[in-house]
């Protein structure tokens, strides 16, 4: 549960700051997210379903079954989220244009949606491996690596991309993948 609040409260922090900078930034926050949290549940439920695998399976001291569904398990977060980076790459204007057409918000958003793509993967595997680590009763080892990645990597990066060189939203979003690729 501390692992997505950290992770809950790092993706919405930016909403908080975006919005304060313009509405429309916020906007286009809130449908990327919901379009990379669509994303996201898939392997999270392959975390949760490994975790207790792995568990289970830690306990019977069968580690065989172990590396079976920890290996499956990656390879099948993985796997989605390759599909989903493609999907995000190939068709960006129209999974935005589900939630609208505002021409601004589709400007704005079409950098990022590809800024979403490229960390897909990352997101795939962390969350999986962090399912893999639970089950063998390392939580804080994994809350550890997402507080680290977000408050410690992440958010330096978003500073400097949006306080220095000005970036704001899509500075935010390339902290956010920044911090994805260091938690994994």
């Amino acid at each position: 549960g501390i692992t997505l609040l950290i992770e809950f409260l790092a993706f919405n922090i930016i909403t908080v700051l975006v919005g304060k900078e313009a509405g429309i930034l916020a906007a286009t926050h809130n449908i990327l997210l919901t379009i990379s949290s669509v994303t996201f549940n898939v392997p999270l439920a392959i975390a949760v379903a490994v975790a207790v695998k792995v568990a289970y399976h830690y306990g019977a001291k069968n580690y065989d079954e172990i590396r079976k569904y920890s290996y499956t398990g990656v390879f099948m977060g993985v796997s989605f989220m390759a599909l989903c980076a493609v999907i995000l790459a190939l068709f960006p204007r129209q999974l935005v244009g589900i939630f609208t057409k505002d021409t601004a918000v589709m400007d704005i958003a079409m950098p990022i949606v590809l800024i979403a793509a490229m960390y897909q993967i990352f997101d795939g595997f962390q969350v999986v491996m962090g399912g893999v680590l639970k089950g063998f009763k390392m939580t804080k080892v994994v809350s550890l690596c997402v507080f680290s990645g977000y408050w410690l990597v992440g958010l330096p990066v978003a500073y400097f991309l949006v306080f220095k060189y000005g970036m704001s939203l899509k500075g935010y979003w390339i902290a956010l993948a920044v911090s994805l690729c260091a938690i994994g």
